[in-house]
């Protein structure tokens, strides 16, 4: 299960960055140094492992339907961000509900939403302020990528900036957090599990709170085109003009991991 996990997470060879990637190494000989998110290595090893060989996995587990209630949004504010093309053949739909990301793909093109627990029963020690936001793979390129780790305790401004709603490709606004100083930067204090109300393989809606104010965002896919519209009763919601297509799909800033920057 996790191997395929790992392979759904899969782009150009690289793995997705979700919360923090401290770069660890294990097997130091298999380990690229200079293409760290490169992970075909770990797959490799994976399958060469006997258990492996025995083992099955069934994705129908993963591909399912959820549709917890029905909701009015007449009396919310309402964001369209421009349309992502994204597929340009047929995909799966994938939900991790434990681990909170939900997966569309086919073996060239990827579209994904991170929405679920902070984890660490609600503290959230490795996780970002990244509910709702979301990453695309299409065409070779990235049009929304998450920016990585940045660094721990050395530097609390790149460790807070990374962390940041402003870094991920969320919903777009200004919210003031209190700065996380070195005693309390492994904890999320300011932003809830998110919740998928809705999924399917053509449709999302999530919800999470941010410093205790509540955000939808709505996803549906039509003839591989990614609508996403964002609900809140707060007034400084901001559509994206656009998203990553000149910075490879970089908001801000980028890390491959631990202290690693381009």
């Amino acid at each position: 299960i996790n191997k395929t996990f790992l392979e759904l997470l899969l782009n150009n060879e690289e793995l997705s960055q979700i919360g923090d990637n401290d770069s660890g190494r294990i097997f130091y000989f298999a380990f690229n140094e200079d293409k760290p998110l490169r992970m075909t290595w770990l797959i490799k090893l994976i399958e060469s492992l006997d258990l492996n060989k025995k083992t099955q996995f069934n994705d129908s587990r993963y591909q399912i339907e959820i549709k917890k209630e029905t909701h009015n949004f007449s009396e919310y504010n309402r964001i369209q961000h421009p349309e992502i093309k994204v597929f340009s053949q047929d995909y799966k739909a994938y939900a991790f509900t434990e681990f909170g990301i939900y997966i569309w793909r086919n073996k060239e093109e990827y579209f994904s939403i991170r929405c679920g627990p902070v984890g660490q029963n609600g503290i959230g020690g490795h996780s970002h302020y990244d509910q709702l936001s979301i990453e695309c793979f299409t065409n070779q390129e990235w049009i929304a990528r998450d920016p990585g780790t940045g660094t721990y305790t050395d530097d609390m401004s790149t460790r807070n900036s990374f962390k940041s709603l402003q870094y991920h490709w969320g919903p777009n606004i200004n919210l003031k957090f209190k700065q996380e100083d070195e005693f309390d930067c492994f904890k999320l204090n300011n932003m809830s599990d998110g919740e998928a109300l809705i999924f399917n393989h053509d449709n999302f809606l999530g919800v999470a709170n941010f410093n205790g104010k509540k955000i939808y965002r709505k996803l549906s896919i039509n003839d591989g085109i990614v609508t996403i519209e964002d609900y809140s009763k707060m007034k400084n919601l901001k559509k994206y003009e656009s998203w990553g297509e000149s910075t490879n799909g970089v908001k801000v800033k980028f890390s491959e991991g631990y202290k690693r920057f381009s």
